[in-house]
């Protein structure tokens, strides 16, 4: 994958922090730094899926939603009398 050299500024305490951490599990900081990014947009990712599914699920069961899921019940349930 291509790599483009970017600058940030970040505050010098952290700097240090993010050098020794990097350092200690053998990566550069540059590796460091794409990984903690990758992770936090990962993270915000599931942040924002989460917030649509309990969007979804926080509004009232229509009735036609209502009938088809016991339709979906009711079928699941003869299919599994009749497997056992």
């Amino acid at each position: 994958m291509a790599s483009r050299k970017t600058a940030v500024s970040i505050d010098e305490e952290l700097f240090a922090k993010a050098d020794a951490f990097a350092h200690d599990i053998g990566v550069s900081r540059s590796q460091l730094f794409a990984r903690a990014l990758e992770s936090f947009m990962r993270e915000q990712e599931d942040v924002a899926l989460l917030a649509e599914i309990n969007e979804a699920y926080s509004t009232p069961e229509t009735p036609a939603e209502r009938k088809r899921r016991k339709l979906t019940r009711n079928y699941m349930r003869n299919v599994a009398e009749g497997e056992w």
